[in-house]
């Protein structure tokens, strides 16, 4: 409720929470960050339930905060993904394929449910092993590049791929509230609520009404028309 006012406060709740935990996962850090670029993004927003379909007019210097905030999150969430897949590519064990081997038998990292012997068996197959590494990179590459397109297709196909990918990750590894941050936040970065869109939209209807206003006839010039007695 009023998103204008609980973005500040859950952003002080991230805050509060990521110093306090005693395991971070990473996950509590990229909380931070979007709960921060919310705060802008709510700022014109006036709604008193966030469910609301029509949210209530606002300046346009507070969409303007808004829209800027919304490519924050964007630009952090596909900078994320980008940087990991990058990361991973000096090092041997994701380039010859068996990262996943030794993540699915790790010492600080597993999954001990009725999964674990699915996911010994699966990282144990070098082919399955190999395609699970490189699909790894090759997701997160994608979800990067989906994030900050402005198709709504693409953006559509990086939410799914975000979601295939931490339920993977939540399965093989284990690691819950990481990925539940994580899809939540991708969902923020590639949603298109008419608060965020309305500068735009204003925008676009200023710049065609000006286009449809005809241009003033030039005014005769007094005498221009007179020659010399």
């Amino acid at each position: 409720m009023v998103p204008r006012w609980t973005a500040p406060l859950h952003f002080w709740l991230t805050l509060s929470f990521s110093s306090a935990i005693t395991l971070p996962d990473g996950g509590e850090y990229v909380a931070q960050i979007v709960t921060m670029f919310l705060v802008l993004v709510c700022v014109g927003d006036r709604r008193w339930w966030h469910w609301r379909t029509t949210p209530q007019g606002a300046s346009p210097y507070a969409r303007a905060v808004g829209w800027a905030g919304h490519w924050g999150i964007r630009i952090q969430m596909a900078f994320i993904y980008i940087y990991s897949a990058l990361a991973k590519l000096p090092t041997d064990h994701w380039t010859d394929g068996t990262a996943m081997y030794y993540v699915a038998r790790g010492a600080y990292f597993g999954n001990k449910n009725f999964l674990e012997p699915i996911v010994l068996w699966a990282t144990s197959v070098p082919v399955m092993a190999l395609c699970l590494a490189w699909g790894t990179l090759a997701a997160e590459v994608l979800l990067g590049v989906c994030i900050l397109s402005g198709s709504r297709r693409l953006q559509r196909v990086g939410l799914v791929v975000c979601v295939s990918l931490h339920v993977a990750i939540i399965a093989v590894i284990g690691l819950f509230s990481f990925g539940m941050v994580m899809m939540a936040s991708v969902l923020i970065a590639t949603s298109r609520s008419q608060p965020l869109m309305g500068l735009a939209r204003r925008a676009v209807v200023v710049r065609d009404r000006m286009a449809a206003v005809p241009s003033p006839a030039p005014r005769p010039v007094v005498g221009a028309g007179r020659g010399r007695p």
